[in-house]
C-alpha cells in the first residue's frame, strides 16, 4: 500500500510539473488569439467605413465624418476613432484619450498595429492608411483591450482547470494500474506460499527448500518485468 501511495504521488508530481511547463504557453497563445481578434474587428471597421469616409474626407464634411465616427465609437469595444492628418488629429470621438497624439500611431504605408497605456489599461492603436482629396492620412481605431484581458484570464482559468482534470486523471489511473500490479504481484506471492506450505507435508524437508526458493525467483522475476 505504501509504494502505491508513493507512486501515486509521483504520478502527481510529474502532473503538476506538466502543469506549470504547459500554463505558460497556453497563457502566451491566448493573449496573441486575443490581441488577433482585436485587430480583425479592427479591420472590419475600416473596411466597412473606408469608402464613406473617403468621400466625406473629400468634401470637406466635417459634421457629417463626425457623426459618423461618433456613431462607430458607440459599440462598447470600440474605445475611440479618429483621423490623423500628419501630425494633426482631426475629428476625435468623445472618448478619445486626451494624452493621445497621432505620434503614438505606427503610421506606414501598410496598416499598422500598436499597444500603448492609458491611465490604468492597455489600448490597441489600429493604424489603417487612407488617401482622400489628394492627401494622404490614416485612420486610427483605438480598442480598450481591458475586455480582452479579461476573457484571456477566464480562458487561463478554463484551460488550467482543464490541464488539471486530465493531468491528475492520467496520475490516478497510473496509481489504479500500480495498485492492480502490486495486486497480481501479492496473488502470485500467496500462491507461492500455499504451494510450498503444502509441500511441507512431503517427508524429505530439504527436498523442498529449492521448489520454494524456485518459486519465490520466479514470482520476482515477474515483478521485475
Amino acid at each position: 500500500m505504501r509504494i502505491i501511495l508513493r507512486f501515486g504521488g509521483i504520478a502527481m508530481l510529474v502532473a503538476a510539473i506538466v502543469i506549470l511547463a504547459v500554463l505558460p504557453f497556453a497563457t502566451s497563445f491566448v493573449e496573441q488569439w486575443s490581441r488577433r481578434d482585436v485587430e480583425l474587428r479592427s479591420r472590419l471597421v475600416f473596411n466597412s467605413v473606408r469608402d464613406q469616409v473617403s468621400g466625406l474626407l473629400a468634401r470637406s464634411d466635417a459634421q457629417q465624418i463626425g457623426t459618423l465616427f461618433e456613431r462607430i465609437a458607440s459599440d462598447e469595444r470600440v474605445l475611440a476613432i479618429g483621423y490623423c492628418d500628419g501630425q494633426d488629429l482631426r475629428f476625435p470621438t468623445a472618448n478619445m484619450p486626451k494624452s493621445f497624439s497621432c505620434a503614438e500611431a505606427s503610421r506606414s504605408d501598410a496598416e499598422s498595429f500598436s499597444t500603448v497605456r492609458n491611465q490604468d489599461h492597455n489600448v490597441l492603436v489600429s493604424s489603417f492608411p487612407m488617401n482622400a482629396g489628394g492627401r494622404s492620412g490614416h485612420l486610427v481605431v483605438l480598442h480598450d483591450l481591458s475586455y480582452a484581458d479579461q476573457r484571456g484570464g477566464e480562458a487561463r482559468n478554463y484551460l488550467f482547470l482543464a490541464l488539471a482534470g486530465v493531468a491528475f486523471g492520467a496520475a490516478a489511473l497510473a496509481a489504479m494500474i500500480a495498485a492492480l500490479i502490486m495486486r497480481r504481484w501479492l496473488a502470485s506471492i500467496r500462491q507461492a506460499l500455499e504451494s510450498a506450505r503444502a509441500g511441507n507435508a512431503q517427508p524429505a524437508a530439504e527436498e523442498n527448500i529449492i521448489p520454494l526458493g524456485k518459486e519465490i525467483r520466479d514470482v520476482l522475476q515477474e515483478l521485475e518485468s
